[in-house]
């Protein structure tokens, strides 16, 4: 199974290491950036938990795993790759999220 990172997702997890650099220092982002890669790990072994029921109307399947408590990184599985579109603040409002799909 192989993992690919839309752009959207990119630049939103970019943007949150560097948020995390300027305001947290270097260990903790090093920290985050573990747990990140472990995640990306784990989806490749087990990339269909976690459906996400905020999008469960949509004709893909979309998933969502959490991250760093108040952050879910939304994917959906296409044949063999775990195709990763974004990267959600929870604490927005539901529809607001939903829009950003």
């Amino acid at each position: 199974m192989k993992i690919v990172l839309s752009k959207k997702f990119q630049k939103r997890i970019k943007t949150y290491f560097e948020y995390c650099l300027e305001n947290y220092g270097s260990t903790i982002v090093s920290k985050k950036r573990t747990m990140y890669e472990k995640i990306l790990r784990r989806l490749t072994s087990f990339p269909e938990s976690g459906l996400e029921p905020l999008l469960k109307e949509y004709p893909i399947q979309y998933r969502a795993v959490l991250f760093d408590k108040r952050f879910k990184i939304i994917y959906f599985v296409d044949n063999d790759t775990v195709m990763v579109e974004n990267f959600w603040d929870t604490t927005r409002s539901p529809k607001t999220l939903k829009k950003d799909i």
